[in-house]
């Protein structure tokens, strides 16, 4: 399970603060495109990402 938090706008446009991914391993991108798709998040491609606190653009 993977806990992804989100802030400021991207929060505002997903419309929660936090969403539970039910897969052991998945990468930025994937999360990035369920955020389009399931919470139409435009945005999320002009993102940063953090895994554990230190900035990231590969697997989670």
């Amino acid at each position: 399970m993977i806990n992804v938090l989100l802030f400021a706008g991207l929060a505002e446009k997903a419309g929660k603060q936090q969403i539970i991914i039910q897969k052991e391993q998945t990468t930025v991108d994937e999360i990035k495109i369920e955020l389009q798709e399931v919470y139409g998040v435009d945005t999320a491609q002009n993102v940063m990402v953090a895994v554990n606190e230190i900035y990231t653009r590969k697997k989670c």
